[in-house]
């Protein structure tokens, strides 16, 4: 609810200078900024569902649980065959985010998003970052939700 909150109050913040956007569009929690900036959903309701959507989340894989780490330097298809090794062993990992060429981003089981990316370093990615996340967020582990 924070975040959506603070992306509406700068949207609000540019409309007081007259400056509107022609569309929205938002990635994952950003759909419910672009939804409300669309006049789609109320605030209010976008307030409900984001907190709603949170909790699900949090149910469907608890703390710790789950994790994200950014890879660097290494195409898709091949992080693809370190992530789709290390889950046929039995950890769940998979793509999440194609943000650019050279960084993606791995989500699944802790152990298996430790696993893939000692894996992609040796493999030849340049870095594995994990993120500070609470959940494997854009992985399977969050059907549940």
């Amino acid at each position: 609810p924070s975040l959506l909150t603070a992306s509406i109050a700068a949207l609000e913040k540019l409309k007081e200078y007259g400056i509107k956007a022609d569309y929205a569009a938002g990635h994952s929690l950003g759909e419910y900024s672009a939804l409300v900036a669309a006049g789609a959903l109320s605030f209010k309701d976008a307030v409900y569902a984001v907190r709603k959507r949170g909790e699900f989340m949090n149910e469907a894989v608890p703390a710790g649980e789950g994790a994200m780490a950014a890879i660097l330097g290494m195409d898709s298809q091949a992080l693809k065959e370190v992530t789709d090794k290390i889950s046929e062993e039995g950890n769940l990992v998979q793509l999440a985010n194609l943000n650019c060429p050279g960084q993606i981003v791995i989500s699944g089981t802790a152990k298996g998003v430790e696993l893939a990316s000692e894996l992609a370093k040796e493999k030849g990615a340049k870095r594995a970052i994990p993120l500070e996340v609470s959940g494997p967020f854009h992985s399977e582990l969050m059907k549940p939700a």
